[in-house]
């Protein structure tokens, strides 16, 4: 008798083993399409056997010891990194085609085509200095050169506003995927308190690694309940986290929206239709930081958060190169306006001083911080075409100062524009710009501008063509540990099956047996 109910019970264990291994198979295959899911496989173990005396040990069947799934950490780890970079060059690339786009060159409108009309017409005024119409001619493309300087201005000032929302927007993501983070933790911790495997919560939890990794580069740490605590950087530091698994605290990102006079504006975790605070610290628009909030519900700057990969790292970069733009366009600006005042206001024996650089053919405030947007073309002369001075002189046919413009489009200027390089080296005897080796022209500088930037977009576009060829291998590297194939299941499947009917056979096996002994030889 013990022994066939010993042998029942072995192939009772054999069809549970098969019954869990279809279940498992089916779902496999019902996944094999879904997006972060992992191939799970069935772990038996066969079961501790029992000693008959004499005979020895005789196997008691097969026992399921859970179902686990395939997964590599040390590649999924791998696709964060390259995921973070591959986000970063994106965004970088994409961004700085935007500002491409605006410088505009070359073009037949851009400006260093404007600057060659406007050279033309300074030299058909210095050959005919008496003619108005060609004093009006100075004057429209003029006009027309800094129209084309404010738009660019206007639009590089849109591109960075844009930039700073896309920041906010990929903070506010993240604030939230960071949330979903310490629930699925919570469900994990759960589940394992109880002797339960969450596979389906470990698949969940690997898909929001990848996409926070794609937002920015981050470090992780796994404690023995497989919760998970997040860190900003390559490197797992107390005060880089912003996931804490064991306190469930999370440090939600904010974005400087704007600053001026030593206060930042901050949206609050990145929600621009939520609140908006203003806090001590001169801090540059896109800036993220990580707030603190007092009993009072005020708020406070616990730290500028570090961000160089991801889609935030890349929006970081962009802001960086879209400022520069800035900067060089408004320098750029302000030596043209400098540099042709000087020369438009000089009496030929002296120079007019600082005074004189800021108002005469161009007009722009002393206190100007933004040049590119705020200068002009004197509105006096746009008026009156013929008050357009030529020469240094009333005399009939002087186009001195004309000619002198014409020849400082093609010399080297102090590339610092500050008012003294600017002064120091214009001569006023001679209305012209000294040797400069450091210097260069207008178009030069402008062109400076353009290379910089086509150089920086170059490189973002190599670097995220590199990140997907790495990328699109390591997929392949985790579809091959993780991934379902299909004929593999069938195979599976087909295993089972058999498996399961031959160990239903058995237990049919053991009930005739039973069958007989029992109503047969009345036992």
């Amino acid at each position: 008798m013990v022994g066939l109910f010993g042998t029942l019970g072995t192939a009772s264990s054999g069809l549970n083993a098969s019954d869990i291994g279809l279940q498992t198979a089916a779902n496999n295959i019902s996944n094999a399409g879904t997006e972060g899911y992992s191939r799970q496989r069935v772990n038996l173990h066969t079961k501790l056997p029992y000693t008959l005396a004499g005979v020895g040990s005789i196997g008691t069947g097969v026992k399921v010891d859970g179902v686990k799934r395939d997964v590599s950490d040390y590649i999924r780890q791998q696709i964060r990194v390259a995921t973070s970079k591959q986000a970063s060059a994106t965004q970088r690339s994409t961004t700085l085609g935007n500002l491409q786009d605006i410088l505009n060159e070359p073009s037949d409108n851009g400006v260093i085509n404007q600057l060659a009309n406007l050279s033309k017409a300074w030299t058909s005024v210095a050959n005919d200095p008496e003619m108005t119409t060609t004093k009006s001619v100075v004057l429209e493309h003029a006009s027309s050169f800094v129209d084309a300087i404010h738009n660019m201005a206007s639009s590089i000032t849109d591109l960075k506003n844009t930039t700073v929302n896309g920041v906010a927007q990929a903070a506010l993501d993240f604030n939230k995927k960071l949330e979903t983070l310490n629930e699925l933790n919570t469900q994990i911790y759960n589940s394992y308190a109880i002797g339960e495997t969450p596979n389906t919560l470990l698949d969940s939890r690997d898909q929001v690694l990848k996409e926070l990794a794609g937002l920015a580069d981050i470090s992780t740490v796994t404690d023995e309940y497989n919760r998970v605590s997040v860190y900003l950087g390559e490197n797992p530091q107390a005060e880089n986290v912003v996931l804490d698994s064991a306190t469930k605290q999370v440090n939600n990102l904010s974005v400087v929206s704007d600053s001026q006079a030593g206060k930042s504006s901050v949206i609050v975790d990145g929600d621009i239709t939520g609140k908006q605070v203003e806090l001590a610290g001169d801090y540059p628009a896109g800036t993220l930081l990580i707030l603190k909030q007092n009993a009072s519900g005020a708020y406070s700057i616990s730290k500028e958060a570090q961000v160089v990969e991801g889609d935030l790292g890349g929006y970081q970069d962009a802001l960086a190169e879209i400022n520069s733009a800035m900067t060089e366009l408004n320098n750029f600006t302000n030596t043209i306006v400098k540099t042709v005042n000087l020369v438009y206001n000089s009496n030929g024996t002296t120079s007019p001083g600082k005074a004189g650089l800021y108002d005469g053919f161009f007009t722009l405030a002393t206190d100007s911080q933004n040049p590119a947007v705020d200068f002009e073309v004197n509105k006096s002369l746009l008026a009156n075409p013929a008050l357009l001075k030529t020469g240094t002189t009333a005399a009939s046919g002087d186009s001195s100062i004309a000619t002198a413009i014409v020849a400082a489009f093609a010399a080297p200027i102090p590339t610092d524009g500050s008012d003294a390089s600017i002064l120091a080296a214009y001569n006023p005897a001679n209305l012209r710009f000294k040797t400069n080796t450091s210097g260069s022209t207008y178009a030069t500088r402008f062109n400076n501008i353009v290379t910089t930037n086509g150089i920086a977009k170059q490189k973002a576009d190599n670097t995220q063509a590199a990140q997907d060829t790495l990328l699109n291998s390591l997929n392949q590297q985790d579809q091959s540990v993780s991934g379902v194939s299909i004929n593999e299941e069938m195979a599976d499947v087909i295993r089972y099956q058999n498996a399961f009917q031959a160990n239903a056979r058995m237990m049919q096996v053991v009930a005739d047996c039973l069958d007989t002994l029992i109503n047969k030889t009345g036992v």
